[in-house]
């Protein structure tokens, strides 16, 4: 590993914060040499905004804002993983504050940060404004501040500019070049959300990527992959790669204050010793145990390699399963989900082939209002005439029934047990390829890939939606799937028709050679 050229030494200032017992160096680190003349600058620009950084706070600014000779960022990626409540927003808000303010490169930085949750972003948005607004300096080279819509967005009069968002598969929409992208929360950071960005920072002469964390525990955080793979390059030692983690050493106590102070480079000022006390001395299961030394101790159960991870699906064999011009026959179904974020919605389509298979389809994947949805939905049905639109009892898309029985459509709401039964099934079926699919199939390679089962006490599973967007298309196929099998040998229980009330309609599409009845609506 590469000394870093160092202006100051963490142990320097801890004269200014005589509370502090928390340990400034972090017990994993890898870095590289270059000059910290610019972090060393947004550290200044902290103290000027009165947002003084601790020992580690500055050190770990000035290492991802170092540059080599030739003027390039030395660590291009940055990755810190630390316990909640240590302060790791005052870095996300003074390396935005000084791409937006003193950044030289093309007249300042274009930024995105972008967090799992609107309430996080919408909060370091919040606290980045209120710095800006409070000091005129500042404040006068601002020529657009707005925060609505779940987007937060800040415009100086050279153009420098960051957005606060929340990730989705389409987040790269509206943003044609980006210099930095930060990713907080990045436990919950899936494939296609960093997809979406990576293009727009492909046109920056100096990109730069920061992870922002806490440790994970795979058993609760099926989407913790993509963060898992940066921390092994880290332990690796990669170049141009920043990686800092506090976590504990093996055996440590977990009701130990050396430990505390060990895991915790903020013990003494914002971590308090009662406090973890307290929590310790309530972590009296197994289970709360396990949080406790996540949230606190930074103690992570880390997955293996992904190509170590057995799928669910193989997806090879979901590849083969693809058919883009199927024999089809009889009815159609429908299901409509909502990804748990509450961003997207998905319509998704099933009939059955002429060889007995079941032949799934996501027709509709977007982000839309309530009000837009069952528009859709409504123009499907007059197409499509399906034996039933179902939903998940629990799922997001609850929100949309209200609407839809007002425009006389009755969807079929899934119990526990019935959404269970409908997960067993589609899965069986996706093993034994006694199934074909269509349409977008990132989409539903992404849903496959991402399946993962939450086991339910009776023994039986349901899809785990917190897997992140990806798991409402899956929902919405394994669902359609289910309500054909279901309802398509009676026919009954048909959502009516918003122009006829419950009146029967003729199809003339029952039995067709070509898509044309899945396509008509889609």
């Amino acid at each position: 590993m590469a000394a870093a050229t160092k202006t100051a030494s963490p142990d320097s200032d801890l004269s200014e914060w005589p509370r502090l017992a928390g340990r400034q160096t972090p017990r994993l680190l890898s870095e590289w040499d270059g000059d910290d003349s610019d972090g060393v600058k947004a550290v200044e620009l902290g103290r000027r905004v009165g947002k003084k950084a601790m020992p580690w706070q500055s050190t770990m600014l000035r290492a991802w804002m170092r540059r080599r000779p030739d003027g390039l960022w030395t660590h291009p990626e940055c990755v810190a993983i630390i316990a909640r409540q240590n302060g790791k927003t005052l870095l996300v808000i003074l390396r935005i504050l000084w791409g937006l303010f003193l950044a030289n490169d093309r007249q300042g930085e274009r930024i995105v940060y972008s967090a799992q949750r609107w309430p996080t972003a919408e909060d370091v948005y919040k606290r980045v404004w209120a710095i800006i607004e409070a000091r005129p300096w500042l404040n006068r080279r601002v020529v657009q501040h707005t925060c609505s819509g779940g987007r937060g967005m800040i415009v100086t009069d050279r153009g420098a500019r960051c957005a606060f968002v929340t990730r989705s598969a389409d987040l790269g929409k509206g943003f044609d070049e980006v210099d930095l992208v930060i990713y907080d929360e990045a436990y919950n950071l899936t494939d296609t959300q960093t997809g979406a960005l990576d293009p727009t920072q492909t046109a920056s002469a100096n990109a730069q990527t920061i992870y922002l964390s806490t440790a994970v525990d795979e058993s609760t955080m099926p989407n913790c992959q993509v963060l898992a793979a940066i921390r092994r390059r880290g332990l690796a030692n990669e170049e141009d790669l920043y990686f800092a983690e506090w976590s504990p050493e093996d055996g440590m106590p977990l009701d130990d204050p050396d430990t505390w102070a060990f895991v915790n480079p903020s013990y003494g000022v914002i971590q308090k010793p009662r406090f973890l006390r307290t929590k310790a001395r309530n972590a009296n299961t197994s289970r709360k145990r396990r949080i406790f030394e996540l949230e606190f101790l930074n103690r992570g159960h880390w997955p293996k390699p992904e190509d170590d991870v057995e799928l669910l699906v193989d997806l090879e064999e979901w590849s083969k399963m693809r058919c883009l011009t199927p024999k089809l026959t009889g009815p159609i179904a429908l299901a409509l989900s909502r990804t748990r974020s509450r961003d997207r919605w998905a319509l998704a389509a099933a009939q059955h082939r002429v060889d007995g298979k079941v032949h799934v389809e996501v027709g509709y994947f977007r982000q839309a209002t309530a009000q837009e949805v069952v528009r859709f939905v409504l123009a499907v049905l007059e197409r499509s005439d399906p034996v039933a639109l179902v939903m998940d009892s629990h799922d997001n898309a609850k929100s949309a029934v209200p609407l839809l029985t007002a425009a006389e459509v009755e969807p079929e709401l899934l119990s526990a047990s019935q959404y269970a039964e409908a997960c067993g099934g589609f899965l069986d079926d996706a093993t034994t390829n006694m199934l074909s699919h269509a349409g977008d199939a990132e989409i539903l390679r992404d849903a496959v890939a991402d399946a993962t089962k939450r086991d339910l006490p009776r023994g039986d599973f349901v899809w785990d939606d917190s897997v992140g967007d990806s798991a409402a298309p899956l929902k919405a196929i394994t669902l359609a799937r289910w309500a054909l099998i279901t309802f398509g040998a009676r026919a009954k229980k048909k959502p009516a028709s918003p122009s006829r009330g419950t009146a029967q309609r003729t199809s003339t599409s029952r039995v067709t050679g070509e898509l044309d009845l899945m396509a008509a609506g889609f």
